[in-house]
């Protein structure tokens, strides 16, 4: 498991020269394997925010940008010829990246703009009406959430589990010291935002999203609030997911709906005397309507 997640930091601490490469995953780009990559832009960009390299021509071997469906912030493209619409365009063309679709594509620089946000806890996402899911088929760091539901991959946590994810970010802090990208460090910050308590860690496990193998949930809480002192934080790949959780707490109808499933639907009896309720109600207002026309 150690070399799995080792090579995938590998992979993905390759990517970091490419502009506005975490931006564009996030996005849900997928990039491929890029064997051979060089610089696309300089650090001197001109006033544009173009590089000044563009007339001396760009490489890059083996990279292509797959399809879009959805994007963040600005332009929609009627057809994919239309490459002054894109980021680096020009120079991501002439590398031979190649975009094969694009239905919407906006402004990537305002994924900057929220890498600051914060989220509630796993109690108070839940009582917002956020159900959570265990994925089975996925990367750790894996963590998607559409529609009220949160897909997050299994974490088992042992004797070990502190110093295996405290060595894997350390190592991704010395692999990326220039842009500090911290992939393990941002899914250990996320755990962190749901984690506050025992209570919160005792949600998670009945979800099957912790598999608690110390057998102490005050342990583990203490273990991941603990994880990210001292840490060297730049980029928050959670960033839109940081924004949709946020969006959806926001909404007073999720919270009214999902305090009516708590209090009326969640059992069978609940549900009977919510419905009986409503009858004698009904009742009520029909023999008040009755009295009235006779």
């Amino acid at each position: 498991m150690a070399k799995k997640f080792k090579d995938k930091l590998d992979e993905l601490c390759n990517w970091r020269k490419i502009p506005f490469a975490i931006e564009l995953q996030e996005a849900g780009i997928e990039l491929n394997k890029a064997n051979n990559f060089k610089e696309i832009y300089d650090q001197n960009r001109n006033g544009d925010h173009k590089s000044k390299q563009c007339e001396k021509g760009t490489q890059m071997d083996g990279v292509k940008l797959k399809t879009v469906d959805k994007f963040k912030h600005l332009f929609c493209l009627d057809k994919i010829e239309n490459w002054k619409s894109i980021p680096y365009g020009k120079e991501l063309r002439e590398a031979g990246v190649k975009f094969h679709k694009a239905k919407k594509f906006k402004h990537l620089h305002a994924l900057r703009e929220i890498d600051d946000l914060n989220i509630h806890s796993a109690t108070e996402l839940e009582e917002a009406g956020i159900k959570f899911k265990k994925v089975e088929k996925s990367n750790l760091i894996s963590i998607k959430f559409n529609n009220g539901l949160m897909e997050i991959s299994p974490l088992s946590i042992h004797d070990h589990t502190e110093t295996y994810l405290r060595n894997l970010i350390a190592y991704e802090q010395y692999c990326d010291r220039q842009n500090g990208l911290n992939y393990v460090y941002n899914y250990v910050r996320f755990m962190d935002h749901l984690i506050n308590s025992p209570k919160y860690v005792e949600l998670l496990r009945r979800k099957g999203i912790i598999i608690n193998r110390l057998g102490d949930d005050e342990s583990i809480s203490s273990m991941v609030n603990k994880l990210g002192h001292y840490v060297r934080f730049l980029t928050n790949i959670y960033a839109r997911t940081f924004k949709n959780l946020n969006i959806h707490c926001k909404r007073r109808r999720n919270v009214w709906m999902a305090k009516l499933r708590r209090d009326y639907f969640s059992s069978p009896w609940a549900l009977l005397s919510f419905l009986a309720a409503v009858l004698l109600l009904a009742l009520a207002i029909a023999q008040t309507i009755f009295s009235i026309i006779h």
